[in-house]
C-alpha cells in the first residue's frame, strides 16, 4: 500500500515518522476489511497514517488527555471520516473480546500508568492470531523529548511488562528513536 499524498499537506510532526510506519503497515498486509483499534490518540499520527492506507480506525484516550489537535489534521489529510474517536482508558477498553484484528500504540505506553493492565485488556479485545503493535521511544528518543519537556516520563520497556500474557513476538523493528514491536496473540 501507499500513504495517500494527502499526508503531504500535514506538517512534520505528523509526516517525519511515515516511511518508518508505512514500513510496518505494508509489513502487517492489513485489509479494509480488518477492525483496527489505536490507544492513545495524541496528535493522531498512527490514525491518520492508518487512515491515509485507506483503513477505518477506531482510536481514543482518556476524557480529560486531549492534549492535541488530531481531528485538524486529519481534516486537512482528507482521512477525518475514516476515523472515529472515543474517550476510554487502556486498561479497561470498553469493547468486546476479541473486537479487533489490529491494535496498534504509537508513543504512548511509557505514558500509561497500569502498563500490565493495558497489554491484559488489549489481549482480551483482540481476536485470536489478532496483531498488536507497539511503538516505543527508544532511552534517544526519549532523551530527545526531555529536552523540550523536562517532565515527560521516562523510557520503559514494554517487553518487561507482558507477565503471563502469552502471545509470538513476531517482529522487532528498532531505529534511532523507536523500537516496534509486533505480537501476535496466541
Amino acid at each position: 500500500m501507499q500513504i495517500k499524498d494527502s499526508l503531504d499537506v500535514l506538517g512534520e510532526h505528523i509526516t517525519k515518522n511515515s516511511p518508518m510506519i508505512t514500513k510496518v503497515l505494508d509489513y502487517l498486509d492489513i485489509s479494509p476489511k480488518d477492525s483496527i483499534l489505536d490507544i492513545g490518540t495524541g496528535n493522531g499520527i498512527m490514525a491518520i497514517h492508518l487512515a491515509a492506507f485507506g483503513l477505518d480506525v477506531l482510536t481514543g484516550e482518556p476524557k480529560g488527555d486531549n492534549w492535541a489537535d488530531w481531528e485538524t489534521s486529519a481534516k486537512k489529510a482528507g482521512v477525518r471520516e475514516k476515523i472515529t474517536f472515543r474517550h476510554f482508558r487502556g486498561e479497561r477498553i470498553p469493547f468486546n473480546d476479541s473486537s479487533f484484528n489490529f491494535v496498534f500504540i504509537y508513543g504512548s505506553f511509557h505514558h500509561f500508568k497500569k502498563k500490565y493492565e493495558v497489554l491484559k485488556d488489549v489481549f482480551r479485545v483482540l481476536k485470536p492470531k489478532g496483531k498488536l503493535v507497539i511503538f516505543e521511544f527508544t532511552k534517544k528518543g526519549i532523551s530527545q523529548i526531555k529536552k523540550k519537556t523536562s517532565n515527560h516520563p521516562d523510557f520503559v520497556d514494554p517487553c518487561k511488562y507482558f507477565g503471563d500474557i502469552e502471545f509470538a513476538l513476531k517482529k522487532t523493528i528498532k531505529n534511532e528513536r523507536f523500537n516496534i514491536f509486533i505480537l501476535k496473540k496466541e
